[in-house]
């Protein structure tokens, strides 16, 4: 459903059959990736659908990412096909011909393909294939993709179902962009239980009055929201029909989750991206925010417990948290209480039972068998639930021929509205070196290859 408009389960899958077929004639199989630039919307879901369809991978971007980072991307994932629509194909001028380039709104090309299932027999598709790349800000100045099987794409649709409470005649909010992991968290949630998904207009603004409007017009039930965005929501606000309210994105803060969870489940949920690789998708831990013990605090800032172990199958677990002094002793555990590296902290390393990511994340065992998040032992930050690597930034501000030196960091002034903040220094020998250079100067530069958050 977006705005009025609905698209029945028959007709999706008919369209999403005959595009699959003609992306299997086009070369697209195991493990081969296919990018998708789209506008929220019905080919969107299309797109992703027939990408899986068919045995590929999608590699999912929006129209926020930049030029530079785009055309590394392109380079860097080799997709085999790409889908998109008219208004956004001029983005892709620079992409080799041998890559065909599909406009999702002018399906003639595939109407006449078969409209029927692609079998799994023939796709040859198993849990350990690919299902998507997904890139995440990276440390060392360019994204990094991180690449998904489809055995965590069934795990989570599984998980989300029983733990969320999906039925088919819930109305789950489709919110995240199509570049965010969540976007797949909220797809799978509805559409492997035969809810309804409801698209989020393209340029509606996602927050405050404009976002309770919509959930309480098109009567939500499912919402999953980053602790910022449900900060900018009325707390008087009717919104009696969302029952299931999931926050993720960053760490909640106790006193925004009371305003949230009384009435309603309200479902804390963390996890790094790079976690999926493990099958865990997109959530390590979850907790369920609403006992007396979620309230007791010294301070009404404090953050809600990362929770329990999340994931579909037995012995599934979120990992160690383990000492934080040193390579050599990374692999010991830390008792309960004490602090260590949270959550399995240069980045996959072994375990005796399976291979465990190092999120960079701070936290301790707590004594019901909850992980509580102390910090960063890392310059990563989360804004409005987008994960930013300050070396990033850094990195794209040093480029620039009339900076000597440059340090970002993130502020947050007032409790809620984080923020980043850059101080830098002018080299002398430049024509700013004198009169200083001015913010709007340095903008510009990192606008040209970084997406605004």
């Amino acid at each position: 459903m977006q705005d009025g408009r609905e698209l029945s389960y028959g007709e999706l899958n008919r369209r999403a059959n005959r595009l699959g077929h003609y992306l299997r004639e086009l070369g697209v199989g195991q493990n081969a990736r296919v990018a998708i630039c789209l506008e929220r919307g019905f080919e969107m879901i299309v797109g992703l659908l027939a990408v899986l369809k068919a045995g590929g991978a999608c590699v999912r971007w929006t129209r926020r990412i930049r030029r530079s980072g785009l055309n590394y991307m392109l380079a860097d994932s080799a997709p085999v096909a790409l889908l998109t629509q008219e208004s956004l194909a001029g983005r892709f001028n620079e992409i080799s011909p041998a890559v065909p380039l599909l406009d999702l709104e002018n399906a003639s090309p595939w109407s006449r393909e078969p409209a029927t299932n692609l079998e799994r027999i023939g796709t040859g598709v198993t849990p350990e294939h690919l299902a998507y790349v997904i890139y995440t800000s990276g440390a060392a100045g360019r994204p990094t993709g991180v690449m998904i099987e489809h055995g965590g794409l069934r795990n989570l649709a599984a998980a989300q179902i029983k733990g969320f409470a999906v039925e088919p005649d819930s109305r789950v909010l489709q919110f995240a962009p199509l570049s965010s992991d969540a976007c797949v968290f909220e797809g799978v949630m509805a559409l492997c239980q035969g809810a309804s998904l409801y698209l989020l207009p393209q340029d509606e603004a996602p927050a405050g009055e404009a976002l309770t409007e919509r959930l309480k017009r098109d009567k939500i039930t499912h919402a999953v929201l980053p602790p910022a965005v449900l900060a900018s929501l009325p707390k008087e606000a009717d919104l009696s029909a969302v029952h299931t309210l999931v926050v993720a994105g960053d760490i909640v803060s106790r006193d925004l989750a009371s305003c949230w969870a009384h009435g309603r489940r309200l479902i804390s949920v963390y996890g790094p991206t790079e976690g999926d690789c493990m099958r865990n998708h997109c959530m390590s831990a979850t907790r369920r925010v609403g006992g007396a013990a979620d309230w007791a605090t010294d301070s009404e800032h404090a953050s809600v417990h990362l929770g329990r172990a999340w994931g579909a199958g037995a012995g599934r677990r979120c990992g160690r948290v383990v000492h934080r002094r040193g390579r050599d002793s990374a692999g010991v555990p830390e008792p309960a209480g004490a602090n260590g590296g949270a959550l399995l902290t240069d980045r996959f390393v072994g375990d005796v039972a399976a291979r465990m990511y190092r999120t960079g994340d701070l936290g301790r065992w707590q004594p019901d068998g909850t992980i509580e998040f102390v910090g960063r032992n890392d310059s990563q930050v989360k804004i409005r639930g987008f994960r930013v690597e300050l070396g990033e930034i850094e990195a794209r501000l040093a480029e620039h021929a009339g900076l000597r030196n440059a340090v970002v960091m993130a502020r947050e002034d007032t409790a809620g509205d984080k923020h980043l903040v850059a101080y830098y220094t002018c080299r002398e020998s430049s024509e700013w070196g004198a009169g200083g250079m001015g913010a709007e100067e340095l903008r510009t530069h990192l606008a040209a290859s970084l997406p605004s958050t």
